[in-house]
């Protein structure tokens, strides 16, 4: 595995300035459909394609995860060989209390989360959509959490400073 978390967090700054000098609209908070939040999440798509896909020879990939019929709610599929891995026994985590709900409520019992848990990047995230825009948390999809199995499937939040990202090649087809 590859740290790539730098190569993520240019992706991260360049993000962050279009949407906090240009796109930003506090007057439409809760309209996550209006034709600003649409046009970032588009340009957001084009900064990860060029920036983290692209050297990588994914940006095929692209089309498989972002929500394309509900290109207001960005991505909610993780991607299979970006993994974030939590860089303290026990860092601090929201999970989520229900399996694939990437939204809701961040309250699941467990607040903990290691190394050994397998995690994989959905996108940054912040709660604030309207307002100045940091990328505080990563949000992650659990894949495997040997600690608590029964929350494998769930999003979780993970602070960017607990954590770094790994770029998990997918497994070459055996010839």
């Amino acid at each position: 595995m590859e740290d790539v978390t730098d190569l993520l967090n240019r992706y991260r700054e360049g993000a962050r300035l279009v949407w906090n000098n240009f796109l930003r609209d506090e007057d439409a908070y809760y309209d996550l459909s209006n034709e600003l939040t649409c046009d970032f999440n588009a340009i957001k798509r084009l900064l990860f394609t060029a920036l983290v896909l692209r050297p990588f020879e994914q940006d095929d990939f692209l089309p498989g995860f972002v929500g394309q019929d509900h290109l207001f709610f960005s991505w909610v599929e993780p991607i299979p060989f970006l993994r974030v891995v939590p860089q303290a026994a026990g860092s601090p985590a929201m999970i989520n209390r229900d399996a694939g709900a990437h939204h809701g409520y961040w309250d699941a019992p467990v607040t903990r989360i290691g190394s050994d848990a397998d995690l994989r990047l959905i996108d940054y995230f912040d709660w604030d959509q309207a307002g100045y825009r940091d990328f505080h948390y990563y949000h992650v999809q659990i894949v495997s959490f040997p600690a608590h199995p029964e929350l494998v499937r769930h999003d979780a939040l993970i602070e960017t400073l607990h954590a770094r990202v790994f770029f998990d090649p997918p497994a070459s087809p055996t010839t």
